[in-house]
């Protein structure tokens, strides 16, 4: 499994961020957050374009990032980033901790095309890197050996579909509202995720260093894959008239 992953991902070229509007401010080290609520029926669309495909939401979203982070940088090859279970014994599924590990996903090719394959071509790579979480992270990276830069290696942003519960504080007689602040630190340096709502919606946030990915870099990624997500077709839904018999 590990000489299939070196073998795929030899030579991956680390994604390069259009340039501040300004000039770089060295005091800008908190992070930074841009969010957008998608559209009541955004897990709909998502849902629909994952059956047509036959595979699943996050291979939707991930070609869809794909083409927007290559719409936003120029490059036609590059990685991203997705935090996998490492509860591989049965003794750690009731283990309260963090096991997790990172896969690597190299997007070139026909998932950046936007065409009627790109979902499934997302499917594979997913399936790819899925069947061999057994090779951890850092020997993948020992193996490939990159160039020491003080950047993320091998890749530089994050995808992460949260399909954890919305949080509710039920109080008789006040309504709550959930606060979730932004990260004190990120790993990497632009952080994508998209969170379940009460109400069954979808809020898209990016996170990113400003050192590394300008505001407005930030807001682009986050605009462009909300529009392709609000333009992802809806399911075609029949009319129950031409279900029923004759009266």
């Amino acid at each position: 499994a590990l000489a299939e992953r070196v073998a795929e991902l030899t030579g991956v070229p680390p994604l390069v961020w259009p340039a501040p509007l300004t000039g770089p401010d060295p005091a800008a080290t908190e992070v930074r957050r841009t969010g957008i609520p998608l559209a009541a029926d955004a897990a709909e669309r998502l849902d629909e374009a994952a059956r047509r495909s036959g595979t699943t939401r996050y291979a939707v979203l991930l070609a869809l990032y794909g083409q927007v982070l290559a719409a936003v940088t120029g490059q036609d090859d590059f990685a991203v980033g997705v935090p996998v279970a490492q509860r591989h014994d049965l003794a750690l599924e009731s283990a309260v901790g963090c096991h997790i590990d990172m896969a690597c996903l190299r997007l070139r090719g026909e998932v950046l095309d936007g065409g009627p394959a790109s979902v499934a071509a997302a499917g594979r790579i997913l399936g790819r890197a899925f069947a061999a979480q057994d090779a951890p992270f850092h020997e993948l990276v020992r193996a490939l050996n990159p160039p020491r830069t003080g950047r993320p290696p091998l890749f530089q942003t994050l995808l992460v579909l949260q399909d954890n519960t919305p949080p509710t504080l039920p109080l008789d007689g006040l309504t709550t509202t959930l606060l979730r602040p932004p990260y004190l630190d990120l790993p990497l340096e632009a952080h994508t995720e998209l969170w379940p709502l009460p109400d069954g919606g979808l809020l898209l946030t990016v996170s990113h260093r400003p050192a590394a990915v300008p505001d407005h870099t930030a807001r682009e990624l986050a605009k462009r894959l909300a529009d392709l997500v609000h333009t992802l077709p809806l399911p075609v839904r029949q009319d129950p008239r031409r279900t029923q018999g004759p009266a």
